[in-house]
């Protein structure tokens, strides 16, 4: 019954935004990250292949492929990199089936001159995003995935070799202290609400 409601709102969406839309999500993360597979690793009764969270990317993948969005962008720990099932890399797997539907994988901080779209096999590091790089004062690395449908990546002349799409900020993270001196520069010049990353 839930895959029905959930199949009759991508078919609205689909039939008022076409294929304009843009689909933004991520499988849940527990059965991925490092905590959480520690936490089965110490549960004598755990049994990875009974729990429906290890699979739970495909319905990403199914919901890609019913509304077919211009662009997407998946977001999941950075424990998915490493995460097997079945001996099989997870990310991989959802890597290739990404591309079996019809996308072109877009990595936004590439650690080495890597091509813009993904014409070769891209290292799993390319899609890590530091985020204390990018002005939030907190050292998240999150797997950030992104990709546009085929059709219209044809359409655009990216660079044979593309730098960061993601600009870090600063090349040194970003710290509370950055944050708050930001807001008091902020509303002493009457600007609440503006934001100067990484400031003095």
């Amino acid at each position: 019954e839930a895959n029905g409601i959930v199949g009759d709102k991508l078919d609205a969406i689909k039939k008022e935004y076409g294929s304009r839309s843009v689909l933004i999500g991520g499988p849940p993360c527990q059965i991925y990250s490092l905590a959480g597979r520690s936490r089965n690793a110490g549960n004598a009764k755990y049994n990875a292949s009974t729990d429906v969270r290890t699979t739970l990317y495909r319905e990403y993948i199914k919901t890609l492929r019913r509304l077919k969005p211009a662009a997407f962008v998946l977001e999941n720990v950075k424990g998915i990199l490493s995460f097997t099932f079945e001996g099989q890399s997870v990310f991989h797997q959802i890597m290739d089936e990404i591309r079996d539907v019809g996308y072109h994988v877009i990595a936004l901080c590439p650690q080495r001159q890597h091509l813009g779209l993904d014409r070769i096999q891209r290292d799993q590091r390319d899609f890590v995003v530091r985020t204390e790089l990018h002005g939030v004062p907190q050292a998240k690395h999150r797997v950030i995935v992104t990709g546009l449908r085929k059709d219209i990546a044809n359409q655009i002349d990216f660079p044979d070799y593309a730098n960061d799409l993601l600009e870090a900020s600063s090349s040194r993270p970003a710290t509370v202290r950055d944050i708050r001196f930001s807001e008091m520069v902020a509303k002493s010049a009457g600007a609440a609400g503006s934001f100067i990353p990484n400031a003095g």
